[in-house]
């Protein structure tokens, strides 16, 4: 887990995180609202970024204990075989 606080800034902007994986992905935006919850926010949205943060460490927990062969959620990944499909008359 990253270390963050003050106003150390973020270690991968959201968007490079979002070209790489899921993973990574969460792990930005789980840095950027920890950054905001340590910088301070209105009241009425905390409760909202606690809650999402939760929910984003338990998204990279099942990430981190998903089995060989399986993505998030279960879904076993197949390879894509194309091919070619003939037109009727």
């Amino acid at each position: 887990m990253s270390d963050v606080g003050g106003d150390e800034p973020v270690q991968q902007s959201v968007l490079a995180a979002a070209r790489l994986d899921r993973a990574a992905l969460l792990s930005a935006m789980r840095d950027l609202i920890a950054t905001q919850l340590d910088k301070g926010v209105a009241p009425r949205d905390l409760a909202s970024l606690t809650k999402r943060l939760a929910d984003i460490s338990e998204e990279l927990e099942k990430l981190a204990t998903a089995g060989d062969g399986e993505a998030a959620g279960g879904i076993e990944e197949v390879e894509f075989k194309p091919r070619v499909v003939e037109r009727l008359p």
